[in-house]
C-alpha cells in the first residue's frame, strides 16, 4: 500500500505520534512518503534515530517554500506551482481553485504546492492529513477528483478545539462530508466531530500509542537520600499548565525542601516560566532541561519519582488531546497527577492509575503532590494499574493493526 502522510512539519521532536504510525507501516512492508509544509532544524543530538535508521527525510518531500523568507518570493513560487498544475491538468487546477465556495480561495492558493506535488508522484492509496486543520486538503481534493485514493484525517488536540473556533465549525462538517474516515485520538473529540455534523459512520477513534519495549516498567520507591523528583515532558505552551504546576510546586516545597523539580522541553514559554520561577524563590530546585530525543528521555522517566502533567485550555480555547507523555510515565511506572481536561480521565482513572485535579486549581494541584509524595506506600499499586491501562489501550502495535485495518477498510 502506497501511503501518503501531510503534515505541518517535519520532523517535529514532540510529535512522537506521527513518526511511529510512520516507521511502524514502513516496517510492516507499506510505501510511505512524508509531505510537509516545512523543515524543522533540530541539533543531531536531539534527533530521534528512527528518523535515520528509516531514512525519513530522503522520504519527505517539503512544499509551500517555507525556506523562502520574504513573502512576495514565496507567492511567486507558489504562483510559478499553480501554473505548473495548470499546464499538467488544467480542469483539476481549475476546479481546486473554485472549490469550497464558503472558503477564502487563499485556501485553495495555499495548498497548490502540495497538489501539485501529488501530481508529479506515482499514485497513492491513501492519503493521511494528520491533522485536522490538514483535513481541508483531503477533502478538496476528494471534491475535485484531484486524488483518487481515499483520504483519512486524525483529530489530535488544537485542530480540533481552536481550530474549530478560528476556521468555523462548517468547515470541519465539510471536511466530514468529503473525507473517507475521520479518526480522533479520544471519544471527547469524537463527540465534538458529530456535534459539528461529522457522520458518525465515519468516525473511529483510534488512539496514540506508544511502544512499550522502548518504556520498560520498573516500581518507585521512597529514595534514601529523601529527594523526591517531581517530573514534567512537554512543550512550553499554555495548554501544558506549567505556570500552574511550578506554583503548585512552590507549595509542596515549603512543606518538603528534598523536593525537585524537572522540566523537559522547550517553547515560547520559556523566558515567562524562568522569570515565575525567579520570582517563586525555587530557582535552585526546579531544572529547565531543554528538549530531548526519546532516547535520553527514558533516562529521565528513569530517575525520576513522581510525573506531573496538568494540562488546561488555553485563553484561544485550545486543548490537549492525550498526551503522550502521560502515557509514557505510566508505562515506565510513574505515578502520575493530572486534570480533569479533555481526553485525559479516559487514560487516568482517580484514584487508581493516577491522580486528577480540576484544571487551574494551584491549591488542589499542590495537595495532590504533597499526598504522593507523603504516601510512598501507595506509589507501585498505582504504577502497576497504570501499566496495565497502557497495555491493554495503548500499545503501539495493537494500535497500529488497526489504522492499517482502517486504511484496507477505505481503500
Amino acid at each position: 500500500m502506497r501511503i501518503a502522510m501531510i503534515l505541518l512539519a517535519f520532523p517535529e521532536l514532540s510529535e512522537t505520534f506521527v513518526l511511529n504510525q510512520i516507521t511502524d507501516m514502513l516496517r510492516r512492508g507499506h510505501d510511505v512518503q512524508i509531505f510537509a509544509f516545512s523543515r524543522r532544524y533540530v541539533s543531531r543530538d536531539a534527533i530521534h534515530g528512527d528518523i535515520e535508521r528509516f531514512g525519513l527525510l530522503q522520504r519527505t518531500r517539503y512544499i509551500g517554500h517555507r525556506q523562502i523568507k520574504k513573502k512576495k518570493y514565496r507567492a511567486v513560487a507558489i504562483f510559478l506551482d499553480a501554473v505548473r498544475s495548470f499546464l499538467r491538468s488544467p480542469k483539476k487546477a481549475l476546479a481546486l481553485l473554485t472549490a469550497r465556495k464558503h472558503a477564502p480561495q487563499q485556501w485553495a492558493f495555499r495548498f497548490v504546492p502540495l497538489v501539485c506535488a501529488l501530481m508529479e508522484t506515482k499514485k497513492f492509496d491513501v492519503l493521511h492529513c494528520q491533522f485536522g486543520t490538514l483535513g481541508i486538503i483531503g477533502a478538496m481534493c476528494k471534491e475535485t477528483d484531484i486524488f483518487q485514493g481515499s483520504v483519512v484525517v486524525s483529530f489530535r488536540g488544537a485542530d480540533i478545539t481552536r481550530g474549530i473556533q478560528g476556521h468555523g465549525e462548517e468547515l470541519y462538517s465539510y471536511i466530514g462530508h468529503h473525507v473517507d474516515r475521520l479518526l480522533p485520538v479520544c471519544n471527547y473529540f469524537a463527540d465534538k466531530l458529530i456535534a459539528h455534523d461529522c457522520p458518525e459512520e465515519k468516525i473511529s477513534v483510534l488512539r496514540s500509542g506508544i511502544d512499550l519495549d522502548d518504556f520498560p516498567y520498573s516500581e518507585r520507591s521512597h529514595p534514601e537520600n529523601g529527594v523526591i523528583r517531581f517530573l514534567s515532558v512537554c512543550r512550553l505552551v499554555e495548554k501544558k499548565g506549567l505556570w500552574y504546576s511550578l506554583q503548585a510546586f512552590s507549595k509542596v516545597y515549603q512543606h518538603h525542601p528534598n523536593a525537585r523539580f524537572t522540566i523537559v522541553g522547550d517553547g515560547p514559554l520559556l523566558a515567562k516560566l524562568r522569570e515565575l520561577v525567579t520570582a517563586l524563590g525555587i530557582t535552585h530546585v526546579v531544572h529547565f532541561e531543554g528538549r530531548k530525543s526519546r532516547e535520553q528521555l527514558l533516562d529521565y522517566y528513569r530517575n525520576h519519582h513522581l510525573f506531573v502533567g496538568a494540562s488546561v485550555t488555553s485563553e484561544s480555547g485550545e486543548m490537549e488531546g492525550i498526551p503522550n507523555a502521560l502515557k509514557e510515565a505510566m508505562a515506565c511506572g510513574m505515578p502520575v497527577i493530572s486534570t480533569f481536561h479533555s481526553g485525559i480521565p479516559e487514560l487516568v482513572v482517580p484514584g487508581e492509575s493516577g491522580i486528577l485535579v480540576p484544571e487551574k486549581d494551584v491549591a488542589k494541584l499542590a495537595e495532590a503532590m504533597r499526598r504522593l509524595l507523603e504516601q510512598p506506600e501507595t506509589w507501585v499499586n498505582m504504577a502497576k494499574k497504570a501499566r496495565k491501562v497502557i497495555e491493554d489501550q495503548y500499545d503501539l502495535k495493537l494500535l497500529n493493526d488497526r489504522l492499517e485495518t482502517i486504511y484496507t477498510q477505505v481503500c
